[in-house]
């Protein structure tokens, strides 16, 4: 499904569902990385890392190899991913605390079909608060909209706009959007690019620059 440009409080990278926009990663960007994956109970956080672990990437090597994007597996490239579940109280804030202190690329997995839920710790917009809360300064943020193919694509290009999301983005300050069929093995390797390709370092503004 295509996804939409997204005008709103945080950038969005614009993603297509036939691939990934300027496809292949950067090795230097993306060995030896930390991911963690936080979400509500069942929003798909197992599949991800599932994901993240059974396909290869498309990669453009480093600046010591011959020029030309290549196939690499993720555990070659030492990607670090763990999950954690969001219990409520201390304990469960003290662990995603933890894990967002050393993760360079945070992935907020939240169902598509209960994005308004408020039950405690499974309301994505506290996680999303706490996310931005406890990210490093460089730590990276990613939203996955799961089960986002039970949507047609109307539904789907009125969700990603919708105060709810938007709300998401800012919250946790992502910079890129996904929905995907966690269970459609076939765009496994799209999502996974869509993701690490936030850790592609950005150009500063003139402002951030001055």
């Amino acid at each position: 499904m295509p996804l939409p440009l997204i005008i709103g409080g945080a950038v969005v990278v614009a993603l297509a569902g036939a691939g990934v926009v300027g496809s292949g990663l950067s090795v230097k960007n993306v060995k030896g990385k930390s991911v963690l994956i936080v979400g509500p109970s069942g929003s798909g956080k197992t599949s991800l890392v599932r994901i993240f672990g059974d396909n290869e990437l498309v990669v453009r090597p480093s600046s010591k190899e011959r020029w030309a994007k290549r196939a690499a597996r993720l555990v070659d490239l030492e990607l670090k991913v763990t999950s954690t579940d969001t219990p409520g109280g201390s304990g469960g804030i003290e662990a995603i605390r933890s894990g967002a202190s050393q993760a360079d690329l945070i992935c907020l997995v939240v169902s598509a079909s209960a994005l308004d839920a408020s039950d405690g710790w499974e309301d994505p917009a506290r996680i999303a608060k706490l996310i931005g809360q406890v990210a490093g300064a460089k730590t990276q943020c990613a939203i996955v909209l799961s089960h986002a193919d039970a949507l047609s694509d109307d539904e789907l290009s009125a969700l990603v706009k919708s105060p709810t999301v938007l709300n998401l983005l800012d919250l946790t300050g992502a910079r890129v959007l996904r929905p995907c069929d966690l269970t459609n093995r076939s765009t496994w390797r799209e999502t996974t690019e869509a993701l690490l390709g936030a850790l592609k370092p950005q150009r500063r503004s003139r402002e951030d620059r001055s």
